[in-house]
């Protein structure tokens, strides 16, 4: 666990300096500025869509910082209610610009929690790493997603946190007054809430 913080302390100083060095070198730059937007993603592995709130600070015309609040819409059942909400910060860098569009790559780290509040008796059932169901305990054995890791009683509520590191590709459409965005990235490499995660939404100057 230590290992792992300090590799993401690292990454964290990465993510710091890259700019600094591109302010330097391009501290004439017209394209810096910021831009805010949101718009809508979806977890592969979590199987869960949700919205974010997006925003970037352009320190060059091809290198620009980003960081999105995700939150996925919650999961409400017979049993349970789950909640996940994951935070990026992340790099671009812009490699190709061709008349109204842009493809840029990303890199960065991921933050994602989960929690989860269940009403009377229930078997919580460990999935894909943090990506869980809950079943009831009467009526037969629920379906498992990991056949390796057997069902145990679970408390009232319980939450689990992950950092992980992030890579990716997104592309954006100029329009008058802003941009709309796509991004497919796999979010959470290195932890165990890792997933292919898809997202669009506009994003617009301020």
């Amino acid at each position: 666990m230590n290992d792992m913080k300090k590799t993401i302390s690292i990454i964290v100083l990465i993510i710091c300096l890259l700019p600094l060095q591109g302010i330097a070198q391009n501290g004439d730059s017209e394209g810096s500025g910021i831009s805010v937007g949101g718009g809508l993603f979806y977890g592969f592995e979590a199987e869960q869509a949700g919205f974010r709130i997006d925003g970037t600070y352009s320190f060059t015309d091809k290198v620009r910082g980003a960081l999105d609040l995700g939150f996925y819409f919650p999961e409400s059942g017979e049993f349970d209610k789950v909640k996940r909400f994951e935070f990026n910060l992340n790099m671009h860098y812009i490699f190709m610009e061709r008349d109204a569009i842009n493809v840029y790559g990303l890199a960065g780290i991921n933050y994602f929690r989960f929690s989860a509040e269940f009403s009377g008796a229930t078997t919580f059932i460990p999935g894909n790493d943090l990506f869980m169901q809950a079943s009831p305990v009467e009526g037969g054995p629920p379906p498992m997603q990991n056949q390796s890791m057997p069902p145990f009683n679970a408390a009232p509520t319980m939450s689990s946190s992950e950092f992980g590191f992030n890579i990716g590709v997104g592309t954006e459409y100029l329009i008058n007054f802003g941009a709309i965005f796509g991004e497919l990235r796999y979010s959470g490499l290195g932890g165990d809430a890792d997933q292919l995660v898809f997202g669009a939404g506009i994003r617009i100057p301020i």
